[in-house]
Order: structure tokens, then sequence, then C-alpha cells
């Protein structure tokens, strides 16, 4: 994700990462909206006094095409709705774009994509096969 929207989320403070070393969110732009609603009903929760005033994000990020979302500690019912909620977009939702997707099967890596960004996406990966078909891997032998 790009750092003008990552910072964007960390101003809601909660996002602290490992030991709080800070968060590095491993998924792409088109889960911003995903994450920010998140966040704001996070956000909620914790002005309410339904969630713990302490509550922290320990991870974001793509995981088998879809986004993982975790926590410290224990989470109240109501939170644990809102991240299945965003999980579930997530399933639906472009990783790149934001706009409607559908989880794909890129060589076994799975990631969820519209068309449109999926066709460029097998572009690119052709583009660089393309590029290294001449290279031997370290298990092959040149004929002599």
């Amino acid at each position: 994700m790009n750092i003008v929207k990552e910072n964007k989320l960390r101003e809601f403070g909660f996002y602290k990462g490992f030991l709080g070393t800070g968060l590095p969110f491993d998924c792409n732009d088109g889960w911003y909206d995903i994450l920010l609603e998140l966040s704001e009903g996070i956000k909620k929760l914790i002005e309410e006094g339904k969630e713990d005033k302490d509550f922290f994000v320990i991870q974001v990020k793509e995981k088998y095409g879809t986004l993982r979302y975790y926590t410290s500690s224990y989470r109240s019912e109501e939170l644990e709705e809102l991240i299945d909620k965003a999980e579930e977009k997530s399933a639906v939702t472009c990783e790149l774009c934001g706009k409607p997707g559908e989880l794909r099967d890129i060589g076994h890596w799975y990631t969820t994509m519209c068309t449109e960004c999926y066709q460029i996406e097998l572009i690119r990966i052709q583009e660089l096969w393309n590029s290294v078909k001449g290279i031997n891997t370290p298990n092959e032998q040149k004929e002599t």
C-alpha cells in the first residue's frame, strides 16, 4: 500500500505492529477503503467502550487472495463481526484497484482481482517470463 494511505490508517493510533515497532500494510491500495471503513468501526467501538482502549493491530496482509487482520488479545463479538465483514469484502474486491473482483489463480498464487487488472498481470508475468527464457536455472546444465 502506498505510504500516504498507510499513514492515514496509522492516524487511528492502533496500528502498532509487533512490539509497537510499526506496522507494514502488506496488501495493495485496492483494499484501502475496506481498511478505512474497518478502522472507523474499530475507533467507534473503542469510543463506546465496547473494545479495549489498549487494543492494537499486529499485522494486516493478503493471504490466499483475501485480507488477514491480526490483532492483540481478546476481541469483542462486535469487533469479530467487523473484521469478518472486511475479510469477506476483500474476497470480492480487486486488491489492486478496488473494483469488484474475484479470486484468481496465477501460477498457484491466489489473488483477488478484477478482470482488467488480472489481464494486465498476466501480460506482465508473460513479459517477465519471456525476458528470462534464455537463462539457465541452477539445476540445468548446458549441453556441450
